[in-house]
């Protein structure tokens, strides 16, 4: 239809941190399972980290407009990413 709004793609990463053991074993496994998804260090997006209000990593982050959901846990990211995320 003409007059449909453009459709804003979700921003969908994993906050982690160069020095958080459970953030390397995620990363690990992401790429174990052949999953591709944008990380994001602490060390380096402190400002982005601040804006969504991430407090804790590993956490994957899915920014829907205003909307932020954040899930925790190894298992939960996996089968996210697994489910939503085409490869």
């Amino acid at each position: 239809m003409e007059n449909e709004l453009p459709v804003t793609p979700k921003e969908i990463f994993i906050a982690s941190s160069k020095t958080c053991g459970p953030c390397s074993q995620l990363k690990n496994r992401v790429e174990r399972e052949g999953l591709t998804v944008d990380i994001k260090y602490f060390e380096d997006e402190l400002d982005l980290f601040i804006k969504h209000g991430i407090k804790a990593v590993p956490r994957l982050i899915i920014v829907d407009g205003e909307t932020v959901e954040k899930i925790q846990g190894q298992d939960d990211i996996i089968q996210y990413l697994k489910d939503n995320i085409k490869n």
